[in-house]
């Protein structure tokens, strides 16, 4: 997912000032109720999606943001959540002078306008302070992740008996979890075996998720930097897998694994390609 409609990088005349923190350390600084190693999961994330700094961060409204992270498998409704309360954090006034001023769980009333409390208080910045920002972990924490589908799941953990036996029971074998199909997940963790019983429950080869992307753009390019399942890219080319299908940013499956440096994935696609034309 890329951000094509809104710039991400700084301009040169606009360069951030030396005392502005990394968006690492200010997410660390903003989500101090998050382990250490979440936070930099999270911030890895953002720098696959083009957002590397706290200036990429604040040229995409929260809004914009949300709507983009939401449909992206790689991010889970906690993700957005917290990406959403890093971004809010960035709009409080000072923040490059002084970033711990914008920690809202740490603030009391320094910077912003101030507001009375509910019950009298010190005042609180008007973009909320530690109560605001409870409550929104607690709402969070009261709208659970959507659960994984019981075959879904086991398609994730490579539990081959588990899927064929789900699959005689009669679960779908198309059911989506965010967006994915048990086909695409098994092509990009490699599942070569369970890719080829769920095609032979007959589900759709080229089926796409919100981003238009299929299970042969998956085992071509898998996300999180995963290794290029090569089996399973071998695998859905044998079974007719569309190698001319595009994708929402008029991407193949070529084109991805190009993008990403996947040469094994390239060399693969090149060498089925030549094997189609002497073929015909």
């Amino acid at each position: 997912m890329a951000y094509t409609d809104v710039a991400m990088v700084a301009p040169k005349s606009e360069p951030q000032e030396p005392d502005t923190p990394s968006l690492c350390a200010k997410a660390e600084a903003v989500l101090d109720w998050r382990k250490p190693e979440e936070v930099k999961k999270l911030v890895d994330k953002l720098e696959k999606e083009s957002i590397f700094t706290i200036d990429d961060l604040l040229r995409v409204s929260k809004q914009t943001i949300e709507r983009k992270l939401e449909s992206n498998a790689d991010f889970n409704l906690r993700d957005v959540g917290d990406v959403g309360t890093l971004r809010d954090s960035l709009d409080s006034p000072g923040r490059a002078r002084n970033p711990r001023r914008e920690d809202n769980r740490r603030s009391r009333g320094k910077g912003g306008n101030r507001s009375r409390s509910p019950r009298g208080g010190k005042g609180q910045g008007d973009r909320g302070g530690g109560r605001n920002n409870r409550g929104d972990r607690e709402r969070r924490q009261r709208s659970p992740l959507p659960s994984k589908p019981d075959l879904w799941a086991a398609v994730e953990e490579g539990h081959l008996e588990r899927v064929k036996q789900l699959i005689r029971e009669g679960k779908d074998p198309e059911e989506r979890h965010r967006g994915w199909t048990p086909l695409m997940k098994a092509s990009e963790e490699g599942h070569v075996e369970i890719i080829t019983a769920l095609l032979d429950a007959r589900v759709d080869i080229e089926a796409t998720n919100r981003n238009g992307r299929t299970a042969l753009s998956f085992a071509a390019a898998p996300s999180m930097k995963r290794p290029t399942p090569v089996s399973a890219l071998r695998l859905l080319l044998s079974m007719g897998a569309n190698v001319h299908h595009k994708d929402e940013r008029s991407c193949t499956a070529k084109d991805m694994a190009e993008k990403e440096n996947r040469a094994e994935a390239v060399s693969m696609m090149d060498e089925f390609a030549a094997e189609s034309r002497e073929a015909g």
